[in-house]
């Protein structure tokens, strides 16, 4: 059983920044539901960071696949795919995230394109190289949960 720990709204409102590693997994994994729902003919109906789970083995989880729709091949752009609504998260990761602009020039590259390639294209970029493991979103998923532990203490 797959069970979600935190969202990318939580990363977004922790008080530590996420690294570029953390942020290629994020994206590339996001990437990768995307792409198996437009091999099945479907699009994400949403996209944001409440939609973008993620679990405390670093694995990343779409909500809302079960309100999903039928596209045709025609349809396969980036809005239909929630791209754009990816490059919004992402650019919001990246303005309160380590690199605090001074993001890698794939970084910067990728985030500019994400809204304009095809999502195959994406798929090939070199800043996805950067997601070499699930892992590396472990360390983020811990430190998430414990902000989160330690707000509700606060209450």
């Amino acid at each position: 059983m797959w069970v979600y720990t935190i969202t990318v709204d939580n990363i977004l409102t922790a008080p530590w920044p996420v690294n570029e590693t953390e942020l290629a997994c994020v994206v590339c994994l996001t990437l990768d539901g995307i792409r198996f729902l437009r091999d099945q003919g479907r699009a994400l109906a949403t996209l944001g960071p409440d939609t973008v789970w993620l679990n405390k083995r670093g694995q990343v989880r779409l909500a809302g696949v079960e309100q999903s729709y039928q596209i045709k091949t025609s349809d396969t752009n980036a809005d239909t795919l929630k791209l754009t609504a990816l490059a919004t998260g992402m650019r919001s990761m990246m303005a309160t995230g380590a690199g605090h602009g001074r993001w890698s020039s794939e970084a910067q590259t990728f985030l500019e394109n994400l809204p304009v390639k095809s999502l195959d294209m994406l798929m090939k970029d070199p800043f996805l190289e950067k997601a070499t493991d699930e892992s590396d979103l472990k360390l983020c998923v811990h430190g998430a949960n414990k902000q989160a532990r330690h707000d509700l203490v606060l209450l």
